[in-house]
């Protein structure tokens, strides 16, 4: 059975060179997770979105990633990693419950 790893945040500086390296490195599926806001760009991904291996879906409601974001329950990830954070920490202290 293949891996499929969920990257959280995977759109954004640290998260999108473990993207790389999990890519070229591994034979897993990777589907990436992030809101693509100020932090996270579809240009830091680059060549890997051309991947087939390499899936990105926007975060933009709290709904359940099994339904909302094309991972299918039956399928088994192997691992979750989650890059995804609030980089500044005034962002976090103006907005500490800020969701969308």
């Amino acid at each position: 059975m293949c891996e499929t790893w969920l990257i959280t945040g995977g759109a954004g500086f640290i998260g999108c060179n473990f993207v790389r390296l999990a890519l070229s490195e591994t034979d897993a599926h990777i589907v990436v997770l992030d809101k693509l806001t100020y932090a996270g760009n579809l240009d830091n991904l680059g060549e890997v979105l051309a991947d087939p291996r390499c899936r990105v879906r926007r975060r933009r409601h709290r709904r359940p990633v099994d339904r909302r974001f094309g991972v299918p329950a039956t399928t088994a990830r192997s691992a979750v990693v989650n890059f995804a954070a609030e980089s500044h920490v005034d962002r976090s202290i103006d907005g500490p419950s800020a969701t969308s």
